[in-house]
């Protein structure tokens, strides 16, 4: 991770390529695997983690502390704006402060993740103790609001997984990764000129590949179509070619055919009850099964459910459930 001290703010210009290194390193070291991201608790393992104290507090519980109104908080402290991250040279201390009542969420979510950034990116020192267009020039202000906003896209919607999923539209960013219509809008058009120019494409982004391969695999699920998210990822795996002969498979001692009499298709689970390639019952005599959908998720290469024999649907992991349902 960059040091508090690795970046001053007079160094250049904004350093795209620093802020998005960083957030694929935080990526990597505090456990991000999974969209949306636990914003909160991220901040959270970072402090822990770093051995500091980041208190997020927002404008109601400073007003209640300070017994200042809140517009007179809004005006004077955050200025206006969504949220402002404060350092204390003296403790050691940071404060995230934030307007809880913008809406929806995910601005809140994309500014606590921006103030973040400013923390990690070493944007705040004992010569700044905040960040406000009043503190800084014209340029310093704009170099590293720009750096905190990159930090942010690429923690909270990381561009190679999530083209790597192919969720590019804006709406879909919004339910994948719990982003704002404007943040959203952004992240859009990130990841298409990753698509149309692959030069962009860098190490650090192969980097954060292994900590969302659970996210990223594929998986099938017995489910209702309605129900699924995010349409244009889903798909159905194509129909088997039936053999024109098949022998009568042996029966085992549990009453189940050796492989599909139907298909020829001998790669059954343990528990299965229907082929998952054809959906043909595996037992000689009937038994009982769940009801149609049964929500079991399956291999990547099933058509159907191996516990109901109903119509499965194939689409990524991580596009199945949150990370707190697995």
């Amino acid at each position: 991770m960059p040091s508090k001290s690795s970046k001053k703010l007079g160094d250049g210009g904004v350093d795209y390529a620093f802020a998005t290194e960083a957030a694929h390193e935080f990526i990597k070291k505090y456990g991000v695997d999974w969209l949306p991201v636990d914003i909160f608790e991220l901040v959270d393992n970072y402090a822990e983690a770093n051995n500091v104290e980041i208190r997020i507090v927002t404008i109601e519980e400073l007003s209640e502390e300070t017994k200042i109104d809140r517009q007179s908080l809004i005006d004077d402290v955050i200025y206006g704006e969504d949220g402002l991250a404060i350092y204390d040279p003296d403790t050691g201390k940071y404060s995230i402060v934030i307007n809880e009542q913008v809406e929806p969420y995910g601005r809140i979510r994309w500014t606590v993740a921006h103030e973040l950034g400013h923390i990690v990116l070493g944007h705040l020192s004992s010569s700044k103790v905040s960040i406000t267009k009043w503190s800084l020039s014209d340029e310093e202000y704009n170099k590293i609001e720009q750096e905190a906003h990159i930090f942010a896209g690429e923690l909270l919607a990381p561009k190679f997984i999530v083209y790597r999923i192919g969720c590019h539209a804006s709406a879909e960013l919004q339910d994948i990764c719990g982003l704002s219509g404007k943040a959203a809008d952004s992240r859009e058009r990130a990841i298409r000129e990753l698509i149309d120019d692959k030069r962009k494409l860098h190490d650090s982004m192969l980097s954060i590949i292994p900590p969302f391969t659970k996210f990223l695999e594929f998986r099938t699920i017995c489910a209702d179509e309605s129900t699924l998210r995010i349409h244009s990822r889903i798909q159905r795996n194509p129909e088997p070619e039936l053999p024109a002969f098949l022998p009568t498979p042996d029966i085992n001692k549990d009453g189940r055919y050796a492989y599909c009499p139907n298909c020829g298709n001998a790669h059954i689970a343990e528990e299965a009850l229907f082929c998952k390639l054809c959906g043909t019952h595996l037992f000689a005599e009937p038994i009982s099964h769940p009801t149609t959908p049964c929500g079991y998720i399956g291999d990547k290469d099933a058509r159907y459910c191996e516990q109901c024999g109903g119509p499965v649907y194939k689409t990524r992991f991580g596009l199945l459930f949150d990370r707190d349902e697995i």
